[in-house]
C-alpha cells in the first residue's frame, strides 16, 4: 500500500494537479474518493472522510504517512516536487527560476484561482445550481478572467517557454488544471493569444498519457453529465414559465369523485401546483363528504370537489373551477380558448354537462351497478329510464359532438374532453362496453387517454382500478351475507 493517500475528486482542479504531479513522477498513491457537491470543488459532501483528515473539510487533501496531512493544494505540490528523486525542475532549488515559482505560487489562490474558478461559476454553471449574481458581479468576474489571461500571454509566458523559465514546473500545473475547467464551457480562451496557446499545447503534450487519464477524460465525462443537468434544468424552466399565476391552490376531494380527477387532470396537465386535501366520499355519492371532512368549512354545499384558491376563494362548481385553472396565466389557450367557435362549443359542452353527461352517466353507475349493494332500491322504470339515457348520450357523443370533430370543441383538446372522459371511465368500471359500434367515440377515448398521459393513469386509471377491486371485494361479501340469509329464512320452523 502507497504511503500517500489522494483525498478528493478529479472534478476538482487542484486534485488533478496533485495527481498529475504524482503520476508525472511515478510517485505511488492511494486515491479516497470524496464526491464533492455540485459546485464547489473545494467543499467535500458530509459523507465524505475528508473532515477525518481535514480541520477545513475541503478536498484535495493529501496524507502522508509520517508527516500528516496537507490541505492547502501549493504546499502539496510543494511537498510532493521536493521528494526524493524528483527532477529539480518541478520546483528549482534556487535562482530565478524558484523565485519565479513561488512568486506564481503565491498569487495563484486570488489570481488564477479567484479568477478562472469564479468565472466557470458565475458565467456558466452557477444559474443551473440556483446560485444567482448580479450583472455587476458577473461583469466583474468576467473582466478579471480576461485580464488574467492577459497577463498570462503578455508578462508570465512573454519571453519564457513555461511560466518558470526553460522547464516545466508545478506552476504550470497548477495553473493549467484551473484553465482547463473553463475550457468545458466552449470559452474561446486563447483567441488572439498566441503564446497562450503555445504553452498550454506544450504543457498537455509533456504530461502525457497522464493529461488525458486525469484530465481529458473526467472533464469529458463532468462536460457531458453538465449538458444533461442543463437539458433537465431547461425542462424544468421552462415547466416553472407555464406557471405564472403565483398563488396556492388547495384541492379538496376524493380522486374515486370524477370531476375531482378533471381538476386534478388539468391542473398536472399544465405543471399547475396544488395541494391535495382528502375527504373520502360517502359510499355512493362522489359529491357528499362524510362529516368529520372539512368541505363544509370551505364550501356551503359540502360537497366535493372544491377549489380553494389563495386571493380568490373558494370555487365550489367543478365547471367554473375548470374554467378558472384554464384561464390561468401560461395555461394554453386550447384548454379553454378566448374566443371563436371552439369558446363556443366549449361552453355549450359545459352548459349541459350537468343535465346530460353526469347525469346518465353517474346515474346508470348508480343505479345499474353499485346502488343496489348499497340499499338503494329502484323500480324497473327508473332503471330503464337511465340506461336509456346513457345510450342516448353516448350516440349523442358519436354521431353529434365528434361527428366532424377530432375532440369535443373541435381540433385540439379542452377542459371539456377532460370533464367528459372523466365521467365515461367511471362507468367503464363496471365492464360495459360503451364503444361497441361507436368507433368515433372509441377513437376520442383512446385519443384523450394518449394526450392525457402519464397524467391520467396516475389520476383516473390507479384510483378506479383501486375502487373496482375493492368493490369486487364488497359485491363478495354482500352476496355472502345474502346466502346466509337465504339460508336462515329456509331452515325456520313454522309454527
Amino acid at each position: 500500500m502507497a504511503r500517500i493517500k489522494l483525498h478528493g475528486d478529479y472534478v476538482s482542479q487542484p486534485c488533478r494537479a496533485l495527481a498529475l504531479v504524482m503520476k508525472a513522477n511515478n510517485i505511488a498513491y492511494d486515491f479516497v474518493s470524496i464526491p464533492l457537491l455540485p459546485i464547489s470543488d473545494r467543499s467535500c459532501k458530509p459523507e465524505g472522510n475528508a473532515a477525518a483528515v481535514n480541520p477545513f473539510k475541503w478536498v484535495p487533501t493529501l496524507e502522508v504517512e509520517g508527516d500528516g496531512c496537507i490541505w492547502e493544494s501549493s504546499a502539496a505540490l510543494q511537498y510532493l516536487a521536493e521528494m526524493d528523486g524528483v527532477p529539480e525542475h518541478w520546483y528549482p532549488r534556487s535562482g530565478r527560476a524558484r523565485v519565479m515559482v513561488n512568486t506564481y505560487l503565491a498569487s495563484h489562490g486570488s489570481d488564477t484561482r479567484k479568477n478562472a474558478s469564479g468565472y466557470f461559476v458565475r458565467s456558466y454553471v452557477g444559474k443551473y445550481f440556483n446560485m444567482s449574481f448580479t450583472e455587476d458581479e458577473v461583469k466583474e468576474i468576467r473582466e478579471g478572467f480576461e485580464k488574467l489571461l492577459d497577463k498570462l500571454e503578455t508578462i508570465w509566458l512573454k519571453d519564457a517557454t513555461y511560466i518558470a523559465g526553460s522547464d516545466i514546473s508545478i506552476a504550470d500545473i497548477h495553473c493549467i488544471t484551473e484553465l482547463t475547467q473553463v475550457g468545458t464551457t466552449g470559452y474561446d480562451m486563447v483567441k488572439n493569444r498566441p503564446k497562450l496557446k503555445a504553452w498550454m499545447e506544450r504543457v498537455k503534450d509533456k504530461l502525457q498519457p497522464h493529461f488525458d487519464d486525469v484530465c481529458k477524460k473526467p472533464l469529458a465525462t463532468f462536460a457531458e453529465d453538465f449538458m444533461k443537468l442543463q437539458a433537465s434544468k431547461n425542462q424544468e424552466s421552462k415547466k416553472e414559465n407555464k406557471k405564472s399565476l403565483k398563488c396556492n391552490i388547495k384541492l379538496h376531494g376524493d380522486y374515486v369523485s370524477q370531476p375531482c380527477r378533471a381538476l386534478a387532470l388539468v391542473m398536472k396537465a399544465n405543471n399547475i401546483a396544488y395541494d391535495f386535501v382528502s375527504i373520502p366520499l360517502l359510499p355512493i355519492s362522489d359529491r357528499s363528504c362524510k362529516p368529520e371532512g372539512n368541505a363544509a368549512a370551505v364550501n356551503p354545499f359540502k360537497w366535493v370537489p372544491t377549489l380553494e384558491v389563495e386571493g380568490d376563494g373558494c370555487i365550489w362548481e367543478s365547471s367554473a373551477a375548470l374554467q378558472y385553472l384554464a384561464e390561468m396565466d401560461g395555461v394554453p389557450e386550447h384548454w379553454y380558448p378566448k374566443s371563436g367557435r371552439a369558446r363556443v362549443m366549449v361552453n355549450t359542452y359545459l352548459a349541459s354537462h350537468g343535465s346530460d353527461t353526469r347525469k346518465n352517466s353517474s346515474g346508470y353507475f348508480v343505479r345499474s351497478y353499485v346502488g343496489k349493494y348499497f340499499n338503494m332500491t329502484f323500480t324497473e322504470d327508473e332503471v330503464k329510464e337511465i340506461q336509456e339515457g346513457f345510450e342516448k348520450l353516448l350516440d349523442k357523443l358519436e354521431t353529434i359532438w365528434l361527428k366532424d370533430a377530432t375532440y369535443i370543441a373541435g381540433s385540439d383538446i379542452s377542459i371539456a374532453d377532460i370533464h367528459c372522459i372523466t365521467e365515461l371511465t367511471q362507468v367503464g368500471t363496471t365492464g360495459y362496453d360503451m364503444v361497441k359500434n361507436r368507433p368515433k367515440l372509441k377513437a376520442w377515448m383512446e385519443r384523450v387517454k394518449d394526450k392525457l398521459q402519464p397524467h391520467f393513469d396516475d389520476v383516473c386509471k390507479k384510483p378506479l382500478a383501486t375502487f373496482a377491486e375493492d368493490f369486487k371485494k364488497f359485491q363478495k361479501s354482500k352476496n355472502q351475507e345474502s346466502k346466509k340469509d337465504n339460508k336462515k329464512s329456509s331452515s325456520c320452523q313454522i309454527l
